[in-house]
């Protein structure tokens, strides 16, 4: 999607959506082969998604950058996402640097507010994977009104909201009876750096962290 695009009343049901990319290209143009997303793989500036619903349906990211059951990347100030709903969806990216969310695997300053992801398996596999119940990896972003529940997060860096995030604006975020699994993890956040978070909760839900151990033979 160009700049002000804007997308009103969707509905996927059962459906799959299936992306082999080149995860070692650099970002560029219409970030071809680096971007899948069930109703657009890239978002950019100025553009509106508003009253998506998403059910009974996976995507499937295969050496992609960027998964996301909405929008696969979203950037520039300006772009939003409201009023969505996803249930009972399986989002599954992996390739180096992936990042994996529920609504964005990646994002930039982008306004995401009332959302509902319910029963929903996000995971990232590979190295330095970025996987949240939102988005993957996120930086100047305001995420509000969000609810996580009965929904399963996994990856390098795993958060029930955001795996990463870097000056984001968390607020009003509630994460309930859902399993956060990874290396660096957070019922919220898996890995910040000056974000804000206020009224979230987190509750009847499992945080697991695993420990790496390198093992080094001589050769």
């Amino acid at each position: 999607m160009n700049d002000k695009s804007i997308v009103r009343f969707i509905k996927i049901e059962n459906s799959q959506f299936k992306g082999v990319g080149s995860y070692f290209e650099e970002d560029s143009g219409e970030f071809k082969g680096n971007a899948i997303g069930m109703v657009s793989n890239v978002m950019r500036g100025a553009s509106s998604f508003d009253n998506v619903m998403i059910a009974n349906s996976t995507l499937n990211g295969t050496g992609v950058k960027y998964a996301g059951g909405v929008v696969g990347a979203a950037y520039n100030s300006g772009s939003e996402v409201f009023k969505v709903i996803i249930v009972n969806v399986n989002i599954t990216g992996s390739g180096q640097e992936h990042s994996v969310g529920g609504v964005a695997g990646k994002m930039r300053s982008v306004r995401i507010k009332e959302v509902y992801i319910g029963n929903t398996i996000v995971k990232g596999a590979g190295q330095e994977g970025y996987v949240g119940g939102v988005a993957g990896y996120s930086s100047g972003s305001s995420i509000q009104n969000v609810t996580v529940i009965d929904s399963n997060i996994s990856g390098r860096y795993a958060g029930g909201i955001v795996g990463c995030s870097w000056s984001d604006k968390v607020s009003t975020c509630h994460v309930i009876r859902t399993e956060v699994n990874g290396r660096f993890v957070g019922g919220v956040i898996g890995y910040g750096e000056g974000s804000e978070m206020k009224n979230a909760t987190v509750a009847s839900s499992t945080i697991i962290a695993h420990t790496e151990v390198l093992l080094l033979g001589a050769e």
